[in-house]
């Protein structure tokens, strides 16, 4: 009888380990796929990037180009528009995003932190109608309102200018006081009513508390909001028409327009060098983005 128990429990353990294995395995193959979905269209535009022309707009697909090319991205950074500036367009567009969208990310988010203390710590009458109220504005589409606005930069004089791509987000979004909210709500109010009763204000105790506190999810924040206006498309297409004054995406917009039926090549390498500063971003702050994205959605 112990030989058989003995023997039952080996088949037992070994069925378990077969059945963790397959688990495993199936579970590695889900993840290799998710990845092959994800990188494979990186991949063909990378390959498409260093192809010559006559060869890009074959209609045979190949996994690696028969004479690999890197004028494409030559041709990018020599492009000037039809010589309307003086310098190459991408680089001029990427500057341009640079000064109106970096400090934009910045203050908007710094502001998103401090109205996300308020809404976490303070009290004060009607808070929670006057979240729920900011939540409601998360419901409505931002087209409703481009008619209004285009009007009133029209009144301001602000087209053409800078102006209506920066001020309107410097005031933070709804979503980062929202993810904000989350997160300071987490932080015990003890060490606020402390800091208080040292003789802090509410703006010193946000600055020297919260705001360190709350670093992961103010960068997390912030690396959203930098993204979304690096990527920003039609703001800049109605109120910038001065070629001085084009964003990134204008500037690929008009270079992919002048290449893409002769050369999409040049058009995939010009993605692929509007990509990179946006991939260094997230690989740089990727420790701190992951952990303020998921404390901000579990700690209530």
């Amino acid at each position: 009888m112990t030989e058989r128990k003995i023997l039952r429990q080996n088949r037992e353990n070994s069925r378990a380990k077969l059945e963790r294995a397959a688990k495993k395995t199936g579970c590695y193959l889900f993840l290799f796929l998710c990845c092959f979905i994800v990188l494979f269209p990186f991949y063909i535009a990378a390959v498409t990037a260093l192809k010559p022309p006559a060869e890009a707009n074959s209609l045979d697909f190949t996994w690696w180009p028969e004479s690999p090319t890197l004028n494409g991205f030559k041709d990018v950074f020599t492009y000037k528009g039809g010589n309307t500036v003086s310098v190459p367009l991408l680089l001029l567009g990427f500057v341009n995003t640079m000064w109106m969208v970096l400090p934009r990310s910045l203050i908007s988010t710094v502001l998103a932190g401090m109205a996300a203390y308020a809404y976490a710590k303070l009290r004060f009458r009607a808070k929670n109608a006057m979240f729920g109220f900011l939540l409601t504005t998360m419901m409505v589409p931002g087209v409703i309102t481009l008619i209004p606005s285009y009007l009133l930069f029209y009144r301001l004089g602000w087209l053409n200018t800078p102006l209506p791509v920066i001020l309107p987000g410097v005031l933070g979004g709804t979503a980062s006081v929202f993810f904000m909210r989350q997160y300071y709500m987490s932080v015990p109010g003890d060490m606020t009513e402390a800091a208080a009763i040292d003789g802090l204000g509410y703006f010193g105790i946000y600055f020297r508390i919260m705001l360190p506190i709350g670093m992961p999810a103010f960068w997390a924040q912030f690396v959203l909001a930098f993204v979304g206006g690096y990527n920003e498309y039609l703001g800049p297409m109605l109120y910038l028409k001065n070629a001085q004054l084009l964003t990134l995406q204008l500037a690929l917009s008009q270079f992919s327009s002048s290449r893409m039926y002769t050369d999409p090549g040049a058009v995939m390498s010009a993605a692929i060098v509007a990509l990179v500063p946006t991939v260094l971003l997230f690989i740089g702050a990727q420790k701190q983005f992951i952990s303020g994205i998921v404390t901000s959605g579990l700690k209530l």
